[in-house]
């Protein structure tokens, strides 16, 4: 599968939501406080002209994203044994490369539980001053990955909608991390976006198999992760 990995805010690195990382500011001690997870609301197109095809394409769409959602929005229900296993693997995607690619002394991730809420998975969902002053990390990371559909664009025909471009999506993925001292100042913050550059038809046979259980929406998304990670590797001149 071939990628297009799209870098925000690399045009000036004056950008108040972009630090660079500085090696020689990393504290000896880093833990998670917070790690999250969301699936974007898609855009769907009107039709230009009224077709009953055109019409149920774009409502099977809204299904078909609806019922992601829905899989997806239940993360942190435990009996989601798929999604459960989507998201610890793309967690451990992103552990891996901070501790082994950025050198970053990152605990594992129940390192602040007892001092920031946790859900039912495992994942924290705190901030800089739920730590207390006794805590002997000096420093916290925030995170989150963002799953992203961009509707298929075709340049030459920018006014003709057909059923079959009314269901043509890309999956993207943008990763987000922030990471901070205990007294909220901020020593990196960076993100990264990574497009699947092949296109999925969304269609009813599609929407039943999500519902069914018989496939699954989002077999790229650790792959997706991974992209996204190479990409902020990339970016600060790691490879």
């Amino acid at each position: 599968m071939k990628y297009i990995s799209l870098l925000l805010l690399t045009l000036t690195l004056a950008c108040s939501s972009y630090k660079p990382l500085q090696h020689s500011e990393i504290p000896p001690k880093v833990a998670v406080v917070a790690f999250d997870f969301k699936i974007d609301d898609v855009q769907v197109e009107a039709p230009v002209e009224e077709s009953d095809g055109l019409i149920q394409a774009i409502f099977d769409v809204k299904e078909g994203i609806e019922t992601i959602q829905r899989v997806y929005g239940e993360w942190n229900n435990p009996e989601n044994s798929y999604a459960l296993r989507q998201l610890h693997s793309s967690y451990d995607v992103i552990e891996d490369a901070l501790r082994y690619r950025f050198d970053l002394p990152v605990q594992d991730v129940d390192y602040l539980r007892g001092e920031v809420e946790y859900d039912p998975i495992g994942y924290p969902h705190g901030d800089a001053d739920d730590v207390s002053a006794d805590n002997d990390v000096e420093a916290v990371i925030k995170m989150d990955i963002r799953v992203m559909f961009l509707p298929v664009t075709h340049p030459n025909e920018p006014h003709i909608l057909t059923r079959r471009r009314a269901q043509e999506f890309r999956q993207g993925l943008e990763f987000n991390i922030k990471m901070e001292t205990l007294d909220g100042e901020t020593i990196w913050r960076d993100k990264s976006i990574a497009w699947i550059d092949e296109p999925f038809i969304v269609t009813e046979s599609w929407n039943w198999s999500v519902r069914t259980g018989t496939d699954h929406p989002f077999p790229e998304l650790v792959e997706l992760t991974r992209a996204a990670m190479g990409e902020l590797i990339a970016k600060n001149g790691l490879l």
